[in-house]
């Protein structure tokens, strides 16, 4: 999957409100990133995990926050593993929770682009 290892160009954090919860404090977060494949929505998923989802299955609901200044080097993959020993384990609730759902992982990742 080359897209997970090409470098990224651009970062911006995007959020939307949660979609399966009548109780939404915080929202979702996810980061949407530019590299030489296209452009990727990575975000914490109760259901997978910290993933990569092509931009064009965004709903209309995510809104930019932020622009990212990106380091050198940095790719979708590093994005991954910047979650921590976690981001190796199966799919599913305790990856997502032990990834700080949505919001801790989009904290993780945003701090590794920058560096």
């Amino acid at each position: 999957m080359p897209y997970l290892l090409d470098t990224i160009q651009s970062a911006i954090i995007y959020t939307r409100p949660k979609e399966s919860s009548s109780f939404d404090v915080f929202g979702h977060w996810g980061i949407v990133v530019v590299n030489n494949s296209g452009s990727y929505l990575v975000h914490n998923m109760p259901e997978t995990g910290t993933i990569a989802t092509p931009v064009s299955n965004m709903s209309n609901n995510w809104k930019p926050v932020a622009n990212l200044p990106v380091g050198h080097n940095k790719t979708i993959q590093g994005m991954f593993q910047s979650t921590g020993l976690v981001a190796h384990l199966p799919q599913g609730l305790l990856k997502y929770v032990s990834q700080g759902f949505c919001t801790g992982a989009t904290g993780s990742m945003a701090t590794y682009l920058v560096q």
